[in-house]
């Protein structure tokens, strides 16, 4: 890459443990990875308390899972944010641009195209498919995450150089459990209502299971790809 990446964000648990899957596979143990909790509002004290500068960290990538809101975007496909859009409230949004040659340079090591989509944050988890759907259209957003807008935002003033690439674990045709009573104030998960959230909503389990599944295998293998010295 031309620019140097000096670390992954990426969300604690099984992402954060495929990332590092991905980097040990390409021998690379220079890059840090920073785990984040859940949540743009959690994320966002968190990175602030870390105080990094662009001395340290001129330029950092952040990769996750996220979820498809057009059909454009299947299971285990990658995507790069041209930026993040979050809607303050029903009438006020914003949107905060990553940085657009630091993503050219990180996509050039993929050897494919990939699109180049803005995302939108939300601070829930968007669990319906129709809800996906409609949200993509109104915003005109390829997917949505819930830590990329509060990355974007601590950073801001930083001068660090931000790239951000996801992988699909979840589409817009299937609804997936509604586990946003698992997510505590801290952005941590709560195992007993994650657990009650599975079992009580088997078939949309089985859905989140298969497309975490299938995502996580193409984010350790990406990583792998991106930082394997050629």
């Amino acid at each position: 890459m031309e620019q140097r990446i000096r670390a992954i964000l990426v969300t604690r648990g099984a992402e954060y443990n495929a990332v590092g899957r991905g980097l040990r596979r390409a021998n690379e143990s220079t890059v840090e990875v920073l785990p984040l909790p859940i949540g743009s509002r959690a994320v966002y004290p968190h990175l602030e308390s870390l105080n990094l500068t662009r001395e340290k960290y001129p330029a950092v990538l952040v990769m996750g899972l996220c979820g498809s809101l057009k059909p454009d975007h299947g299971l285990g496909d990658p995507v790069f944010y041209e930026g993040c859009t979050y809607r303050v409230e029903p009438s006020s949004v914003r949107f905060l641009s990553c940085a657009a040659q630091l993503n050219i340079d990180v996509a050039k090591r993929l050897g494919k195209p990939v699109p180049l989509i803005k995302g939108l944050t939300s601070d829930r988890i968007i669990w319906s498919a129709y809800e996906k759907r409609e949200l993509g259209k109104e915003y005109d957003t390829g997917v949505v995450d819930m830590e990329g807008f509060g990355i974007l935002q601590a950073l801001k003033s930083t001068g660090i150089d931000v790239a951000m690439m996801r992988v699909v674990s979840d589409d817009c045709h299937r609804d997936i459990p509604d586990l946003n009573g698992a997510i505590g104030p801290d952005g941590s998960l709560r195992p007993l209502p994650l657990a009650l959230g599975m079992i009580r909503q088997p078939a949309r389990a089985a859905n989140l299971i298969q497309g975490s599944l299938q995502g996580l295998r193409a984010l350790q293998a990406i990583t792998t790809l991106l930082f394997t010295q050629n």
